[in-house]
């Protein structure tokens, strides 16, 4: 049987592994070599056989903690407690001795330390143990030097298993940290290699959704169209001029949908829109569609640059029965038309809309179809809007931010 083969575990992370693979064998192998060493050190009755034992003692109890409970940080932090405090006993009070072994266990057990219980538990073990060796060499070194005499065969003999013991222990750990950066880069290079697949298999879905989405907006666009087309042949029926121009109006709005899939489906970026460019591009094409033959001065001062896209359609339609109104009814006795918009962060929360013409609106007996859908798209949106008839006619709305921006 091999008493060195790891017993089986429930550690499934390699580096849990690594680590309770580690304490058991370095365990293993320090209780055998320390019991051959203290039976040793005993045979030539020196007083380092007594600190010798403690450890074989203490790495058989590891052994039993780590074969019944798998717990290998409890082992590791007792064993470098434990070592720590065996070293300094040995190099501080056995002043006959040589004590160069002593300072490679000292290595060993910071190595471990560091490998087992990370970073700060190492730092720790590694003052503790520096501070020991300075305290050593100057208050003991002196004394430590006078008193070792000639050494004996048997002494050689054990300081040359203690160097082949210790520097076993080294090589093995060093073995150890070089095992598992090795496991490391690898598990790394895999992990960026299928990283690189699937940010690779990502572009090309997105790719795809992206090519289907101009695809789905371009086709909403075209039907849209062909209801404005055949809304357009129906009203060339309707006799009625005040019919007739409800049916326009209803032309406009939906035009004024379509015109969003459009710019949408042209858009490098299918979940923005370019509001400012949206509003300029409405008048222009509501300009034209009612003939107006002033020149309309536009101004658009937005600081919104994005509107998430469940807000757009409403956004649109306020915007289309503002500026279809203003042409309708503001301008007939105005000289040099003006359509003033500013669109506004207003704190954190808040987006402002201000409208803002210098006509003056025809009074209405009741309230228009227009006016209206304007309340009920703004209550959509959550929002709240005042209308003021002062050198012109003037629409302050406020939204709620989180209710029509694109998500960030």
């Amino acid at each position: 049987m091999n008493p060195f083969k790891v017993p089986v575990t429930e550690y499934t992370d390699h580096y849990d592994l690594a680590r309770y693979s580690l304490a058991w064998r370095v365990s293993m192998f320090m209780s055998i070599v320390l019991s051959i060493l203290a039976v040793m050190l005993m045979s030539l009755n020196q007083d380092v056989f007594y600190p010798t034992l403690v450890g074989v003692a203490a790495v058989i109890g590891f052994l039993l903690v780590l074969y019944r409970t798998r717990k290998y940080g409890f082992v590791a932090i007792i064993f470098c407690l434990l070592g720590t405090v065996l070293c300094q006993f040995t190099l501080i009070y056995f002043t006959e001795e040589f004590h160069m072994v002593d300072v490679m266990w000292i290595l060993i057990i910071t190595l471990y330390t560091f490998f087992m219980l990370g970073r700060s538990w190492g730092v720790l073990v590694l003052t503790l143990n520096t501070l020991g060796i300075f305290y050593y060499v100057f208050a003991c070194l002196n004394l430590n030097l006078s008193s070792i005499g000639t050494l004996e065969f048997g002494h050689i003999v054990g300081l040359a298993i203690n160097f082949l013991v210790c520097s076993t222990l080294i090589g093995f750990l060093i073995l150890q940290f070089l095992k598992v950066i090795r496991k490391a880069e690898n598990d790394l290079r895999t992990l960026n290699d299928e990283l690189k697949s699937q940010n690779a298999m990502v572009a090309v879905q997105n790719q795809e959704k992206t090519v289907m989405l101009r695809e789905i907006h371009h086709r909403v666009k075209n039907n849209l169209q062909v209801i404005t087309s055949l809304l357009r042949l129906q009203s060339d029926e309707i006799e009625d001029d005040e019919s007739k121009t409800k049916f326009n109006e209803t032309i406009d709005r939906v035009r004024s949908i379509a015109h969003i899939h459009e710019r949408m489906y042209l858009s490098e970026n299918l979940s923005k829109i370019d509001l400012e460019g949206y509003i300029d591009s409405l008048a222009e094409d509501l300009i034209h569609s009612y003939q107006v033959k002033k020149s309309i001065t536009l101004e658009v001062d937005c600081e919104l640059n994005h509107v998430h896209p469940k807000s757009l359609v409403s956004i649109a339609l306020i915007f289309n029965e503002l500026i279809s109104n203003s042409l309708k009814h503001a301008f007939p006795q105005i000289d040099v038309p003006a359509i003033n918009i500013q669109i506004k962060f207003q704190g954190d929360e808040t987006v402002s809309i201000n409208y803002r013409d210098n006509g003056m609106w025809k009074k209405r007996s009741k309230k228009s179809f227009g006016m209206e859908l304007i309340e009920s798209l703004t209550e959509q949106l959550n929002g709240t809007f005042e209308i003021e008839k002062k050198n012109g006619t003037h629409f302050n709305f406020q939204f709620d931010r989180a209710g029509i921006m694109e998500d960030q």
